[in-house]
């Protein structure tokens, strides 16, 4: 069995284009990968091309968001199916302009609109995974999954999405060997830090079971890494204590 190194290019195979509509764009970057980058990287119909990765991308987070919203129901799928694409969008304002300024410091090809259909596409690719996925997250509803198992099934499942995304733009990003490792360890760097921060401000997507109502976005407190731990340990049954208020001093029976 033949294993790809990560010294070669992962889309350097070669095959004719297929019709430029939104239908072939879609299925190219489904099944030829390596098309969809030979494309972008000629210029070929960026405007188009990156018109049609944004609507799916903007479709498939808001189908895998309003799934997550069903755990609690009502109005909740709407805000999370808003919310999913709301993340990606700003994860893509912040690299995209930060992958331009990388290829122009170390000399590598830059041009705008071709880094912006270039992290459209990857980002689109990882969209489609993520869609396909919600038939995970609907199991999970039919069979009881608590809300901290829940979580961790949509971390894992964007966690592979992410992977998807990834690769794509590594192929991408070895046409030209120049620096690679460097704009790549950057990027994946900055999207997750962004992309872990935007789903945080943007919280919640399930909901809370003792949650009494449902809001679009709670107050910015404590982490993503600390949501993260304590509900990998509610899952295995390890509840945090919350820490005791102290108590009240007192001066000639006085509460301060």
């Amino acid at each position: 069995m033949s294993t790809l190194p990560l010294d070669a290019n992962p889309l350097s195979v070669d095959a004719p284009a297929g019709p430029a509509d939104a239908v072939a764009y879609v299925d190219d970057l489904l099944k030829r990968p390596a098309l969809v980058a030979r494309a972008v990287d000629a210029g070929s119909d960026l405007t188009a091309r990156t018109r049609t990765y944004v609507k799916v991308l903007i479709a498939c987070t808001a189908t895998f968001g309003a799934a997550l919203g069903f755990h609690r129901g009502g109005a909740q799928i709407l805000y999370a199916g808003v919310k999913l694409p709301l993340v990606t969008l700003v994860t893509l304002a912040v690299v995209a302009p930060l992958l331009h300024l990388l290829n122009r410091a170390l000399e590598r090809p830059a041009n705008m609109a071709r880094d912006v259909s270039t992290l459209v596409a990857a980002l689109a690719r990882g969209a489609l995974v993520l869609a396909a996925e919600t038939p995970l997250i609907w199991a999970a509803h039919a069979v009881g999954a608590g809300y901290h198992r829940m979580i961790l099934l949509t971390v894992l499942a964007c966690a592979v999405a992410g992977a998807v995304s990834f690769w794509f733009l590594w192929g991408v990003l070895s046409s030209t060997r120049q620096s690679r490792w460097l704009v790549a360890t950057v990027v994946l760097t900055t999207v997750g830090i962004v992309g872990a921060q935007a789903t945080w401000l943007f919280r919640p997507y399930l909901v809370r079971p003792r949650a009494a109502g449902v809001v679009f976005m709670h107050p910015l407190e404590g982490s993503f890494s600390e949501a993260l731990g304590d509900s990998v340990a509610s899952a295995r049954g390890v509840y945090r204590t919350p820490a005791p208020e102290p108590a009240a001093r007192c001066c000639g029976g006085v509460s301060e």
